[in-house]
């Protein structure tokens, strides 16, 4: 009998000690999460302890958890993005290039939201809030944005940079002052426009810098009031495309300096009512070294819990990042927030650049002005590639080009080295 309760007890305490959580130096910590499919709040699925260094395997994303901490009096908004660095060389900024296709697009319609609400990831800058709404047009669902005595800014901030946008939408019948799409978005002072005016009839393409509007293009163009029309605008670092209702126009513009690409929406004129079925945002498709990636198992800016126990600070929620270059913005007041971030490494990328066996990828998180987050030591993780990897992603292609089966039925694909840009 006594054997028998110490086995019982012997094994009790085995269980808590390989289950429990690790605990760390008071310091904020990290740990490298294997388990891509693990819930963001499951405290299992780790591919090694808490400050751990480990191996990863080329091509297969894993997810890296941090601890950060605000030392701030006074709770103010942080938002922070994530660096790696090769065998110790320069570090460079993590993007966000989904894997295995490096896609770069969203797609926004209205018909899972809410009448009478604000549609889900538009910010008004300017403007009165209340006018951007989603309305119940026969049997589907709109955004209505409208302006009165100001006009009305709307944009989307996007994950990464765009590079192009298109959209159906229509200007009511009683709109005779236009619309306009923003790109290039900086602050209210600084963007480019899109506008379109039913009278005199034109399109132009214009650049507000310090507040200052000057006219880069135009052309005349017959603007209806009533029917849905489409546009479609290419915008990159110097040059803008506009392409409306599929290729009956055209117009191009070319700008002096860089313009930033990671914010768009649309500018709505006073006394003036504007509808929109959809948006599509795109952006340039690479495969680099490094990337964020999409992860199924949580939202972007699901909060996280606690469940490193490095740091000795109270907690206050952070967020998982969803192929994101940037956390959602953080309040916080002397305590620590956890972000986990979903990573691949792959074995090519472009410009015909491989990693190798044996490389070194060092990470951390730095905010907005680009100074490292605190952390007792940053994750250095090894690189391996398993027997009998290839590499590379699916062949572009018109048609479907195999797979073969070999004898033993192991299935084979046509492969190439990377996805966008190999040469």
């Amino acid at each position: 009998m006594k054997f028998y309760t110490i086995s019982v007890l012997f094994f009790a305490i085995l269980l808590v000690a390989c289950t429990a959580t690790p605990t760390g130096s008071g310091k904020p910590a990290f740990r490298v999460r294997s388990d891509f499919a693990a819930a963001l709040k499951a405290n299992r699925g780790w591919a090694g302890a808490l400050n751990e260094d480990v191996t990863v395997f080329a091509d297969r994303p894993f997810r890296i958890r941090f601890e950060v901490e605000s030392h701030a009096e006074t709770a103010a908004d942080q938002q922070f993005r994530l660096e790696y660095r090769r065998n110790s060389a320069a570090w460079t900024t993590v993007e966000a290039h989904d894997f295995p296709h490096p896609e770069r697009e969203i797609s926004i319609e209205f018909e899972d939201e809410e009448a009478g609400t604000r549609p889900i990831g538009w910010s008004v800058v300017k403007g009165d809030s209340t006018k951007l709404v989603i309305e119940t047009d026969g049997q589907e669902k709109v955004l209505r944005a409208g302006a009165e005595q100001e006009p009305l800014v709307a944009l989307f901030t996007l994950p990464w940079e765009t590079t192009e946008m298109v959209s159906q939408f229509r200007l009511t019948p009683d709109n005779h002052e236009g619309m306009a799409f923003v790109i290039g978005y900086a602050d209210i002072n600084n963007y480019c426009l899109v506008q379109l005016r039913p009278s005199p009839g034109s399109i132009r393409v214009s650049r507000v810098l310090n507040g200052i509007t000057t006219t880069l293009a135009e052309t005349d163009a017959v603007i209806p009031l009533g029917p849905w029309l489409d546009i479609e605008i290419e915008a990159q670092a110097r040059e803008i495309e506009v392409n409306f209702q599929n290729d009956l126009l055209e117009i191009e513009a070319e700008l002096e300096t860089d313009i930033p690409l990671t914010k768009a929406g649309f500018l709505a004129l006073p006394g003036s009512v504007i509808e929109f079925t959809e948006f599509e945002f795109s952006g340039e498709a690479k495969t680099p070294r490094v990337s964020i990636v999409t992860c199924a198992a949580f939202e972007h800016g699901m909060l996280t819990s606690d469940l490193l126990k490095g740091s000795a600070a109270p907690f206050q929620a952070g967020t998982g990042i969803n192929f994101a270059e940037w956390t959602p913005a953080w309040r916080a007041e002397k305590s620590h927030g956890e972000f986990e971030w979903p990573v691949v490494i792959r074995r090519f990328a472009d410009g015909a650049m491989t990693n190798e066996e044996g490389d070194t990828f060092e990470f951390r998180m730095v905010d907005v002005e680009g100074s490292e987050v605190e952390i007792e030591r940053n994750p250095v993780l090894q690189f391996s590639i398993p027997p009998g990897h290839v590499g590379g992603t699916y062949i572009e292609n018109p048609g479907r080009i195999g797979p073969w089966q070999a004898s033993n039925g192991d299935l084979y694909f046509m492969m190439e080295p990377a996805e966008t840009d190999n040469l």
